[in-house]
């Protein structure tokens, strides 16, 4: 899996206008592990986490929220939920990019 070229296929999709979008892909790029999944830190907490993105980006939580939604409707990222057990220990659920060979891109 290729986080990188997943990464200029979206950048180069012209149906995401947003520079938001672009950089919440970038950022989960550069997070992710071998298998497309955004890693983790020590705590547990996804890197992928909403809140995580926008403290390392400077953009606001729901601002995230938007290009996370069309990055997903997009194809290029598939959200898990979390188990119960997660939910628990206050841990979101997982994202993973998509290969770009798997996207719905039209």
């Amino acid at each position: 899996m290729s986080t990188i070229q997943a990464f200029v296929q979206a950048a180069s999709d012209h149906r995401i206008q947003s520079v938001v979008t672009i950089h919440t892909m970038a950022l989960l790029a550069a997070h992710a592990d071998s298998d497309g999944y955004a890693l983790r830190d020590n705590s547990g907490q996804s890197l992928g986490d909403p809140r995580h993105i926008a403290a390392e980006t400077g953009y606001g939580v729901s601002t995230i929220y938007k290009a996370l939604t069309t990055l997903e409707t997009l194809g290029y990222i598939a959200p898990e939920e979390p188990t119960p057990e997660q939910i628990a220990c206050g841990v979101i659920g997982r994202i993973r990019i998509q290969t770009p060979a798997a996207s719905t891109r039209a």
